[in-house]
């Protein structure tokens, strides 16, 4: 650190040149000389009142910006995807004899946390979960050197949400004994678009299943394209809730048939939730290499 005098001085040297009468600027703090750039740093606040006045940032000769010196969280994960297959109560889920709407066990979960202008201070960083963690849980504590934590035992078993697009939040709390700060992250749980072929005339929910293409979405449009063998029938099955489809080939209209007179299936996914689905057939079997865009 230097002086208002050393820097004048640095000044008559070459190094940096400052306006005298924009020296009033820094003379409330302390400051550094960058002699890669010439550039000159000073520490100080954005208010000079506050209980951290002269340290919560470090500005530079111009105030064309700052680097903070505030503690905050810098990130923090669930080492879980965005979003997930959303599950339920039957069977196939991943849930106990005891706890069938379960999605994770206690054991399942780790987090990951890093700060800026860290490292935190005591209470060490702790985790909230969602309403089924138990009160055991409710501080997951994240005090090892690399601010890890994983879920330790049934108390943090966490649940599915009841409905698709449902959320399941963990919030990271923190501190360095001056300035808290908070940071969530969620997993969004949906059900799954289903795609593929089949030689079979109507598909039952475990036909649904074993559909080739099966991806996790809120949203049931797309362009997707099929090469059936001989007898194989193009499907194309989704949730009901998002509404009936048009079919596009080839810039033309067509038309794929249901398969129930109600036009659904109660489709059951490979995680135990329940809810009805439209499917689609093509009309005709063992056609050649199609492309079909949903809207």
């Amino acid at each position: 650190m230097t002086n208002w005098t050393d820097l004048k001085l640095i000044q008559k040297m070459g190094l940096v040149a400052i306006d005298a009468d924009d020296s009033s600027e820094f003379e409330i703090g302390q400051f550094l000389l960058d002699v890669n750039n010439g550039r000159i740093y000073a520490m100080r606040s954005t208010d000079p009142t506050s209980a951290t006045a002269g340290r919560d940032r470090i500005y530079w000769w111009g105030y064309d910006g700052y680097i903070s010196l505030t503690f905050s969280i810098a990130s923090f994960s669930d080492g879980q995807g965005s979003s997930q297959l959303i599950g339920g109560d039957a069977t196939p889920g991943s849930g106990t004899a005891s706890n069938p709407s379960q999605w994770v066990a206690g054991t399942s979960l780790a987090f990951l946390a890093s700060y800026s202008n860290g490292p935190p201070a005591s209470p060490f960083p702790y985790i909230v979960g969602p309403t089924e963690w138990t009160s055991a849980a409710d501080k997951l504590a994240m005090d090892s050197p690399n601010y890890t934590a994983a879920t330790e035992s049934s108390a943090q078993d966490t649940n599915y949400p009841s409905s698709v697009g449902g959320k399941k939040t963990f919030t990271l709390h923190a501190t360095d004994g001056t300035t808290s700060d908070t940071q969530a992250t969620s997993v969004t749980f949906y059900n799954e678009r289903c795609n593929g072929l089949s030689t079979a005339t109507s598909l039952t929910s475990a036909n649904i299943n074993s559909l080739g293409s099966k991806v996790v979405t809120s949203d049931k449009n797309g362009t997707f394209t099929f090469s059936p063998s001989a007898n194989e029938y193009i499907y194309i099955a989704y949730r009901a809730a998002l509404g009936e489809s048009t079919f596009t080939v080839g810039g033309i209209g067509v038309d794929l048939e249901w398969l129930t007179a109600d036009a659904t299936v109660s489709h059951t996914n490979s995680a135990g939730f329940t809810e009805p689905y439209h499917v689609y057939r093509s009309t005709n079997h063992s056609l050649a290499t199609t492309t079909i865009v949903v809207s």
